[in-house]
């Protein structure tokens, strides 16, 4: 097939397009490169700062780029904010990717008004999320202005199917689509879970077991995400850690790096802290995953029960008001051996579930069942 991935988060769309690739297909990334990550693209959709950076990029994407949003089997979009535009023109873009493609489809990758609504239904399966948190207030009246929360219901209503990379962005679609095709089920779009795909192939995993010295705690974020990432809260449980053991542990902390830069500085660690309002693993756990690491991060039962795993739990939970329990963890295996055991299971979980061959399988999949 001819596939164009229209849009990034995180490294999403290259490590996509790297198993189509490998699968055969011809695939075409479009991005900004995820801002300040930098990751691969073929188009590049950087904009520049201000109005008139807007203005050229819009200026771009109708001229000499028209042609190259044409003619797709199949078109994915990472987002609602695919495209660094007014809402408006997003929308504009992508009735013109419906006329000129002939299947558009949308993938739940990211923070959308329909994610947040999700979690702010006391009687959704969601055990926690951010947006439980006052501190996320201004997110949740951004997303719900009426230019981007109309923009969001239309993308939702109008592809041709959803997929998923996380267990709480399958809730997130599934509760949004039946808000919005409420008594016309019929008319809903299909949505099915595919997973976060990491390259595994190209990650020589590390050996925690045979390393010397005190156990690094790493730590990489994005400067003005904290919050909502709590990585600020992981911060403080790390620092507490090191108090308590300070021959046994040191931290280390980056902020904003580009994404191969941070690929080096994150393989020196030991146990890596990810995030904290989450109930599964997204794709910086799964690449410490991949490198042999022991994570930090979400790994709730009813996510292992939605993938179907009944055997590995390699990830150490964290959980929002309850990280004395998370300390204690992490203090009950400070030693060479058991780190060495969970970073193996750890490189094991994601080669079963987030190899970049059987992720970009079920993308297929799930695409050539609704062209």
């Amino acid at each position: 097939m001819k596939i164009l991935l229209l849009g990034d988060a995180s490294n999403f769309h290259p490590l996509l397009a790297k198993g189509l690739r490998n699968l055969g297909h011809d695939v075409t990334v479009a991005s900004n490169g995820s801002g300040w990550m930098d990751t691969y693209r073929d188009i590049d959709l950087a904009r520049r700062p201000g109005k008139l950076g807007g203005a050229l990029l819009w200026a771009k994407v109708n001229t000499i780029l028209r042609n190259r949003f044409k003619g797709y089997d199949v078109v994915q979009l990472a987002s609602v904010g695919f495209l660094e535009q007014r809402p408006q023109r997003i929308h504009q873009f992508f009735d013109f990717l419906k006329r000129n493609n002939r299947k558009v489809f949308f993938c739940d990758v990211g923070t959308d008004k329909i994610f947040i609504d999700m979690c702010k239904d006391p009687e959704t399966k969601m055990p926690y999320s951010e947006f439980q948190y006052p501190f996320m207030d201004r997110m949740v009246q951004e997303w719900h202005q009426k230019p981007i929360s109309d923009l969001c219901d239309y993308i939702y209503s109008n592809v041709d199917g959803i997929s998923t990379v996380l267990y709480e962005y399958q809730l997130g679609s599934e509760h949004g689509l039946s808000r919005l095709f409420a008594g016309n089920e019929s008319k809903k779009p299909p949505v099915e879970y595919c997973g976060l795909p990491i390259d595994v192939d190209s990650i020589e995993p590390v050996d925690l077991s045979s390393r010397k010295g005190p156990i690094k705690i790493f730590l990489g974020r994005h400067s003005r995400r904290k919050d909502e990432k709590g990585t600020d809260f992981l911060e403080d449980m790390a620092r507490e850690i090191v108090n308590r053991r300070p021959d046994d542990f040191v931290l280390d902390i980056v902020e904003d790096l580009p994404y191969e830069q941070y690929l080096k500085r994150l393989r020196d660690g030991d146990i890596v802290l990810d995030q904290l309002y989450s109930p599964t693993p997204a794709l910086n756990a799964l690449l410490a995953m991949a490198h042999g690491q022991v994570v930090v991060s979400g790994g709730e039962e009813d996510y292992y029960k939605f993938i179907s795993e009944e055997r590995l739990r390699p990830v150490i939970n964290a959980v929002p008001g309850k990280l004395d329990q998370t300390i204690e963890r992490i203090l009950s295996i400070a030693d060479r051996r058991q780190l060495g055991e969970l970073g193996r299971e750890s490189r094991e979980f994601v080669v079963k579930h987030h190899h970049v061959n059987i992720v970009a399988a079920k993308y297929v999949e799930f695409w050539k069942a609704n062209l």
